[in-house]
């Protein structure tokens, strides 16, 4: 059964009074899509930087790609949360969902929808996977490179630290409609106060200190003693494993919470450190 928004023939447009114009330059092009949104200008880079490599048959490359958003009409916020919230900040399904829209597959204005709600409900409105096979099979070069680079690993040896991850463990150990908050584990982050559910954030314990584990060494106590909230987005590895504070202070609160971190800074001198923001540590 198809996705009742997978199409075979492009749906009738809406009327989108589009902001590029022959006279931009890239930049001053860019500049009108991002309304200034620091999230939109991180994807319209990666869009940039990416978008040949991904998609060779695109003959204007990664500008191409800021063309198609201008279409549909994605600007600002929207252009972050399709990145970010929709395809979990990997360009080469962001770029599958705009070729798709070119192709037929998917409703623009579905799309346009889907990246206008900031509460995470646009995800399950674009079947990125099942679009990303279908451009593929239309498009056999597409996002060649990264899928010959691809390495299976086994699950045991995968990295437990993905947004992902954060987010789903984040969200299950919060207190839900109707429960007792007698017991609640409550733990105070940078920008958020949050009660935990002790008996689910007891179940994720091993997987929050697997998460916290693979934290670069700067962070634990044993090896670096401890290191700026501002690089809790990257891994051991040094690769980023998210670009959104909200994830980091996520990962944070679990870490505390479960006892495997801890702040390094009372929150009065927060201000006296790098961007304001506190250090933490890793216990191992």
């Amino acid at each position: 059964m198809k996705h009742p928004q997978i199409l075979e023939t492009n749906n009738t447009k809406m009327n989108i009074m589009e902001r590029i114009t022959s006279s931009d330059s890239i930049t001053s092009a860019i500049s009108k899509m991002v309304e200034g949104n620091i999230g939109a200008i991180n994807a319209c880079i990666s869009l940039m930087k990416e978008g040949e490599k991904i998609d060779p048959k695109n003959i204007m490359g990664g500008f191409g790609c800021i063309l198609e958003l201008d279409r549909e009409g994605i600007y600002g916020t929207d252009i972050y949360v399709f990145w970010n919230d929709i395809c979990n900040q990997k360009t080469p399904k962001m770029i599958a969902v705009l070729r798709a829209v070119q192709l037929g597959f998917f409703s623009g204005r579905a799309l346009a929808d889907a990246c206008h709600r900031q509460d995470y409900s646009g995800r399950s409105m674009v079947p990125i996977e099942e679009l990303y096979r279908k451009v593929i099979e239309r498009l056999p070069e597409f996002d060649l490179a990264n899928r010959q680079s691809e390495i299976k690993i086994t699950d045991k040896n995968k990295m437990k630290l993905t947004a992902d991850n954060v987010g789903f463990i984040f969200r299950d150990c919060l207190f839900r409609n109707g429960e007792d908050t007698t017991n609640a584990v409550k733990t105070e982050g940078i920008m958020c106060k949050v009660w935990f559910h002790p008996e689910r954030l007891k179940s994720h314990k091993a997987e929050i200190i697997e998460m916290c584990d693979e934290l670069p060494d700067n962070f634990k106590i044993s090896s670096g003693g401890g290191w700026s909230f501002l690089n809790l987005c990257i891994n051991r590895f040094q690769k980023q494993w998210t670009g959104d504070h909200r994830q980091m202070e996520q990962l944070m609160v679990l870490g505390l919470a479960s006892g495997k971190m801890q702040l390094l800074t009372r929150r009065e001198l927060w201000e006296t450190l790098p961007g304001g923001m506190p250090y933490v540590a890793v216990i191992d």
